[in-house]
């Protein structure tokens, strides 16, 4: 049943059990996956006025933190943004700095999460991303997007410019759909 819905409640639990279980000892990408299963039903519980337990959130921090693939830490971080987990900004700032996260892919949903659990602190560090990422269209949609997700319209002359001077199609896609999550009138 949906999480926070009236329904079987001893399903929800047997779910969250089994979800745990294979955070705890699921071998390759099957842990953040489940660490992302986590952040939706978490997300879900808030939604329905629930705050998602305790024990969810620890585990799913504690298992971001042993990650080491930057392939894999994705599904850590946009899990902990949907928890909502502010504790672990601090985690996923330093994450961003690491050279084994230094993949566009990474540092993109590390970005994301950070912007997901609205951590505010990370605004200074992705406006900066910003200004460096102008050939990596990825990164710099995905820095956006979290810029956008925090409310932040600092990056917007920046990207004008870029938008401006951009050769490429996929770097003027990229920039123009970083200018729309962003949101700011000036974009336009």
């Amino acid at each position: 049943s949906r999480a926070g819905s009236t329904g079987d409640r001893g399903l929800q639990a047997d779910a969250e059990k089994e979800i745990m279980s294979a955070l705890a000892k699921g071998k390759g990408q099957k842990q953040p996956w489940a660490a992302l299963a986590l952040g939706v039903y978490g997300h879900a519980l808030a939604e329905a006025g629930t705050p998602a337990p305790p024990n969810v959130v620890l585990a799913v921090r504690a298992e971001a933190k042993k990650e080491k693939q930057p392939a894999l830490i994705g599904g850590y971080a946009i899990a902990l943004g949907l928890l909502k987990d502010s504790e672990s900004a601090e985690v996923l700032l330093g994450m961003l700095d690491k050279k084994e996260f230094s993949t566009d892919e990474a540092r993109g949903n590390i970005a994301v999460g950070l912007g997901l659990m609205q951590a505010t602190e990370a605004v200074d560090v992705l406006n900066a991303v910003i200004k460096k990422v102008k050939f990596r269209p990825d990164l710099l949609k995905q820095t956006a997007i979290a810029l956008g997700l925090l409310g932040d319209k600092t990056a917007v002359p920046e990207l004008v410019v870029m938008l401006q001077e951009a050769k490429g199609l996929s770097a003027q896609a990229a920039i123009a759909t970083a200018l729309g999550f962003i949101g700011d009138t000036n974009s336009v």
